[in-house]
């Protein structure tokens, strides 16, 4: 586990990341978590989601990547008369 890659999505864009890793461990009492979705400010921790396979992993980590970098509108200048 040291040595391989468990990053099934890593989005950054400035201070900004989301991160979805395998996590190996299931520490679940319920529904098996082995992904989870981290998103990060900065360093602190603002949002998480866990998920049973790695199909649901990816879905869940395009979500919140849809969710945190949402597209900033262009505002169209006036054109010059």
């Amino acid at each position: 586990m040291r040595t391989t890659d468990r990053h099934v999505g890593l989005t950054e864009q400035g201070d900004v990341s989301v991160s979805t890793v395998f996590l190996g461990l299931d520490h679940s009492l319920e529904r098996p978590a082995l992904f989870e979705t981290m998103v990060f400010i900065g360093a602190h921790d603002e949002g998480r989601e866990q998920y049973a396979t790695w199909d649901e992993a990816e879905a869940g980590h395009d979500r919140w990547v849809a969710k945190v970098f949402k597209p900033t509108p262009i505002v169209q200048l006036p054109e010059k008369a």
